[in-house]
């Protein structure tokens, strides 16, 4: 019985600490949460990171790491400028609402970051597919300029050891890229095209596919969902196949309750 009463005591003073908590089990050792997969892993650390490792579909095992997609939740403001700013998440800011777990199907978490401004991650895994959503739950002192939710996924640059620039376009020429926006119009794009070229073509996207020869026949598909909708964010002019980052935003005026969802498809 005592046994029993610590645990609850110990488990409830870590979801309600000022950082997330950590597991001890490898190979999550270190993060808040993870979950193994047949086609993925997925794991949150604990500054509110999630990072989904594909599996590769030859040795079973787990891509190298400049080959997992990133998924951060943020909070943006927008300067008098129309810049978005990154607002710094605090170290002492993070409060657990499901505790550490290393089968997580679901994960739950609030932030706050500089300016006090608070918000809500939920994720969730069903079968190949991940969901997020979130939303703002307070804004703090951060008045003067408008904030908002985000969800910044990153596809890297697998190619970054390809230092040839004709080896490189070589390798990214089977790469296919493929955009359907808010207004239903559609675009496609060979992973030689240059970054900004896309973004110019592609704005306020609903759904999005990359298809990647590194991940070996394996795509990404990103689905924004009903009421939000990607822009791909600080356009580059290296090809598209080096890497981009799509910044997902959920419409704030309908997105009460954090109703808006993301969807991140490995398959």
């Amino acid at each position: 019985m005592k046994k029993s009463i610590a645990l609850l005591l110990l488990t409830s003073a870590s979801v309600f600490a000022g950082e997330l908590p950590e597991l001890f089990e490898k190979p999550w050792t270190a993060w808040y949460s993870g979950y193994e997969g047949k086609k993925f892993h997925f794991g949150v650390n604990p500054d509110g990171e999630a990072s989904l490792i594909p599996i590769d579909n030859k040795s079973k095992e787990r891509v190298s790491q400049h080959g997992w997609i990133s998924i951060k939740p943020v909070i943006l403001e927008t300067s008098s400028s129309g810049r978005d700013i990154v607002k710094k998440p605090l170290e002492d800011g993070w409060e657990a609402i499901t505790p550490e777990s290393n089968e997580a199907e679901k994960v739950s978490f609030r932030g706050t970051v500089t300016g006090g401004a608070k918000y809500e991650v939920h994720i969730e895994i069903d079968g190949d597919e991940v969901y997020c959503s979130g939303q703002l739950l307070d804004k703090g002192e951060l008045t003067e300029n408008p904030i908002r939710f985000a969800v910044r996924v990153t596809v890297p640059n697998s190619y970054r050891h390809t230092k040839d620039e004709e080896e490189l376009m070589e390798r990214v020429e089977d790469d296919r890229f493929e955009f359907v926006m808010v207004d239903k119009t559609k675009a496609k794009f060979k992973g030689e095209v240059p970054e900004d070229v896309v973004a110019k073509q592609c704005q306020a996207i609903r759904w999005a596919e990359a298809d990647i020869s590194y991940y070996k026949g394996d795509k990404f598909e990103f689905d924004a969902g009903d009421i939000g909708s990607f822009e791909i964010e600080n356009p580059k002019t290296n090809p598209i196949a080096q890497g981009f980052t799509l910044v997902w935003t959920p419409d704030p005026a309908k997105n009460a309750g954090g109703k808006g969802k993301l969807m991140i498809q490995y398959k």
